[in-house]
């Protein structure tokens, strides 16, 4: 029966993307929840071409964006707090905090 219930879990695993492993810190405020660590913090014009034409997206020119993105409790470069996330579709530069702030 465990060994039965360990497969089933590992079968799940593939399902599971980074979005789902995003996390909701305390400190963040409720209209910016999801909680990230990136390795960079730029208005969306910085890398638009990237962001439009690679990742398929799109956002005000002055929307703060995080990219290289991890969810961790022990970030040492930018820890933010984003409205939404969004994968990358070519898995460039990603997953992606929209609309983030240092808090």
């Amino acid at each position: 029966m465990a060994r039965k219930f360990i497969f089933s879990l590992f079968a799940l695993l593939p399902a599971i993307t980074p979005q789902a492993l995003i996390f909701v810190r305390a400190d963040c405020p409720a209209a910016s929840p999801i909680s990230l660590c990136c390795t960079t913090l730029q208005p969306y014009s910085s890398n638009s071409y990237v962001w439009e034409n690679i990742c398929g997206f799109s956002a005000d020119a002055s929307t703060p964006i995080g990219s290289m993105c991890s969810s961790t409790s022990s970030c040492t470069v930018y820890t933010l707090c984003c409205t939404s996330s969004f994968e990358c579709q070519s898995g460039v530069d990603g997953p992606i905090g929209i609309n983030c702030t240092t808090n």
